[in-house]
């Protein structure tokens, strides 16, 4: 396909390369998505079996790893929702490292508050921005 010239929904024009930018995609193909987020996922699914302990260790580990994918994925090929994505699961990774180090006194319905804007946010920060602007920002000049 080549590139593309389209507008966004505000009509600025956003030039992508489809097939350069899928290439070094790290979410370019189903497959590649499942091998690199799944283990970090899965880890943060399974972090709640070990109890506290799991969470303190499992959700930092996991989201530290899903944030540091998507910043590498926004920096490889400009994936719009990964600059949204990456930030967050970081921040999400930090909180969670400090909860489960009793810096933050939120006690244990903390866990479930933020494991909910985890979720939500996830959704939300990888839908819209890719709505409204594309799937890719338009190469550097």
């Amino acid at each position: 396909m080549g590139s593309v010239v389209r507008h966004t929904r505000a009509g600025e024009p956003v030039v992508e390369d489809r097939e350069a930018c899928r290439r070094v995609d790290l979410t370019g193909s189903p497959w590649k998505a499942l091998l690199l987020w799944g283990p970090p996922i899965a880890v943060v699914l399974a972090a709640d079996s070990f109890g506290r302990a799991g969470l303190a260790i499992g959700w930092p580990l996991g989201f530290g790893a899903m944030g540091a994918l998507c910043v590498i994925n926004a920096a490889r090929c400009r994936r719009v929702h990964c600059y949204f994505t990456g930030p967050f699961f970081l921040l999400i990774a930090a909180l969670s490292l400090l909860l489960g180090l009793r810096v933050l006194p939120w006690g244990d319905a903390a866990w479930n508050t933020l494991g909910m804007i985890a979720l939500a946010g996830a959704l939300v920060l990888w839908l819209v921005p890719e709505f409204f602007r594309g799937r890719y920002l338009a190469p550097r000049s």
